[in-house]
């Protein structure tokens, strides 16, 4: 037997004696263990936490396998959970917007936007540049990061068992904002590697001693990974202290660790500004990084935050949006609850400078709790309104159902309760993630074929009507299946992107894919494309677009466009 088994096996024997209070209501320690005040029994160095109201032991292993066999476990639970979310965007294998240009020209370009280590990473798995399309390899590994958050969250508030941690982490994952980001057959490995450095820095790093550095520089390697990731860092940051009132740490420590939470980000914000200064260049990256100033800042945080909420409550919609923001509500009142339950066990232990830090800080936790999920994004001037950067929301969520646990453990909820209440929020996540999958597939199909016979309509024209270059009107709208899919999911309409739309440079880059070699013109255009459109004779009528011809440029007119009907030859 091995050392780890024999320590394993001996500190279970020790919390199976040390685990039950005696008759006095304290808990009794075996002969291998000590007992203390704040922890209950402490067991050959190993933690056995003890509720101060309901003398429970809490140890972070309570079924019949090793450590190292119950995480081994839980991570393969987490990816069979998660392969219900990641593989239905594998299965649809959709060039998502970036994919298109990626895909034929192999360009990294992430540095430009301030993630120089996506540039390293994606560089990195496809052996040197250009990049080539390996999915769904970055897709795979999505799936292997998002169930090692899960198991890191398992570890940090010892959810024992296969359940309980994956369907806890669950949202971050399937977060329907996420889901964007997933969908990026290049990009995605890159942004899940941030989501794991940003919980990684909260979770599985301390902020004793020098450990306090090595979390700011992971939080610095997320930020070069994807700068929204530190949403997720600052709402972990917030859930560590609720679960330390849990365990009714001393308030002291409590507000030391949150102050040291707090330099991590202010401290790797501070770096990254210095990186980004250096690595920052184009127009679209640069006209979203401008910072507020001072004075502006506070008018600034109402009116981003306002926006934010307010695409989320115009997107989250039906019965599954409505789970999901009754588990945030439920989450916020777990989390005052435990709060209450804390300052009124301490109080009279607590200095009077101590007891007007907690009830600060218990005040402006729920508030913390709506503004953390957007951080740093309600500091900049024009702000990305996007689903890929809301990666907070599905931590917000994730730290609900933490929360709204832990309430119930304090209460005795059965194991099977707790997974069942874990349950409701995953099925709705779930549902939206696999009627997604299907709406890529739907809609790419559906702009394939159009892609294809528009392809061979302007070579016909290129041959024999000297054309040299086209334009677009409009854009080709949704299939059927998929506007009905909306109906049921508004977020569709965000999350599933028409390219072929005009105005819109992608959709140049989708012919190309179709052997497309004109030019594509869009607005402003030039003196010659100044006319009615909508009024031109059409050379060629299909049933989904009509093109017409302005000397040499064909007009690509699309059924859906501001032209009131079609016209026939």
């Amino acid at each position: 037997m091995e050392f780890s088994d024999y320590h394993y096996n001996l500190i279970r024997s020790e919390h199976r004696a040390a685990g039950r209070p005696g008759p006095d209501g304290h808990i009794a320690c075996s002969p291998g263990a000590r007992h203390t005040k704040k922890l209950g029994c402490r067991a050959r160095g190993k933690n056995c936490f003890s509720n101060g109201r309901l003398d429970i032991a809490i140890p972070m292993f309570t079924d019949s396998t090793t450590p190292r066999a119950a995480t081994t476990r839980l991570f393969m639970a987490a990816i069979a959970l998660y392969s219900l979310i990641v593989w239905p965007i594998i299965r649809a294998d959709r060039f998502y917007i970036d994919d298109l240009g990626r895909s034929l020209s192999g360009y990294l370009g992430w540095a430009r936007d301030g993630r120089p280590l996506a540039n390293v990473l994606m560089e990195s798995l496809s052996l040197g540049y250009p990049i080539t399309d390996i999915a769904p390899i970055p897709q795979v590994l999505c799936l292997l990061l998002l169930a090692y958050v899960a198991v890191m969250i398992g570890r940090r508030f010892s959810l024992d068992g296969l359940w309980r941690a994956p369907l806890v982490a669950l949202p971050i994952a399937a977060n329907p904002f996420y889901l964007e980001n997933l969908s990026y057959k290049f990009d995605s490995v890159t942004m899940t590697a941030a989501v794991v450095f940003a919980v990684a820095a909260a979770v599985a790093i301390p902020t004793r001693g020098w450990r306090l550095a090595l979390g700011a520089l992971a939080l610095i390697a997320s930020l070069c990974l994807y700068q929204a990731a530190i949403d997720i860092f600052l709402i972990f940051a917030l859930v560590e202290a609720v679960w330390g009132m849990k365990t009714f740490e001393a308030p002291g420590r409590l507000l030391k660790r949150l102050l040291g939470r707090g330099v991590q980000a202010v401290s790797a914000l501070a770096i990254y500004q210095k990186i980004a200064a250096v690595t920052v260049q184009g127009d679209y990256a640069s006209s979203h990084a401008g910072m507020v100033s001072l004075a502006e800042a506070p008018a600034a945080i109402l009116l981003n935050l306002q926006h934010y909420w307010e695409f989320v409550l115009g997107t989250i919609t039906s019965i599954w949006g409505t789970l999901l923001l009754i588990t945030i509500a439920l989450g916020v009142l777990a989390a005052v609850a435990i709060a209450v339950r804390y300052l009124r066990a301490q109080w009279a232990s607590m200095s009077v400078l101590i007891r007007a830090a907690c009830i600060v800080a218990a005040v402006c936790l729920p508030v913390a709790l709506v503004v953390a999920p957007w951080g740093p994004l309600l500091l900049l001037k024009a702000p990305v309104f996007a689903p890929r950067v809301m990666l907070g929301f599905g931590a917000l969520v994730s730290a609900s159902l933490l929360m709204l646990l832990g309430l119930l453990m304090l209460v005795g909820a059965s194991r099977r309760w707790q997974i069942a209440v874990l349950s409701i929020p995953a099925y709705g996540l779930i549902l939206l993630a696999v009627a997604y999958g299907n709406s890529l597939t739907l809609q790419k199909d559906y702009e394939a074929r159009i892609a294809e016979t528009l392809s061979d309509d302007l070579a016909e024209m290129e041959a024999t009507s000297g054309v040299t270059q086209y334009t677009l009107r409009g854009n080709v709208g949704r299939p059927p299946v998929l506007e009905h899919n909306i109906r049921k999911f508004a977020l569709l309409r965000a999350l599933v992107p028409v390219h072929l739309t005009e105005a819109w440079g992608w959709a140049g880059v989708l012919l190309k894919h179709y052997g497309v070699e004109l030019p594509y013109v869009v607005p402003p255009y030039e003196a010659a494309l100044t006319v009615d459109f909508c009024a031109l004779p059409r050379t060629i009528v299909r049933r989904n677009y009509q093109i017409a011809q302005v000397g040499a440029t064909a007009v690509v007119i699309f059924r859906r466009s501001d032209c009131a009907r079609l016209k026939t030859k």
